[in-house]
């Protein structure tokens, strides 16, 4: 059984990674994903609120 890494992006980090307008489409949703993720969401949660895959999630 694989074992979540411990993520702790800076208050500067999150707000680049979120709002970035420049970044393309696919690198803001994987910056989505690992913010939820930091905040100790689930794969299952994180996908139904981005509407995507939990095996995209969990890569």
């Amino acid at each position: 059984m694989r074992v979540p890494v411990k993520i702790e992006p800076s208050d500067a980090d999150r707000q680049r990674l979120s709002r970035s307008r420049s970044a393309a489409v696919r690198l803001r949703e994987r910056s989505r994903i690992v913010l939820m993720v930091a905040g100790e969401v689930t794969n299952k949660a994180i996908a139904e609120a981005l509407g995507t895959d939990q095996n995209k999630v969990g890569r």
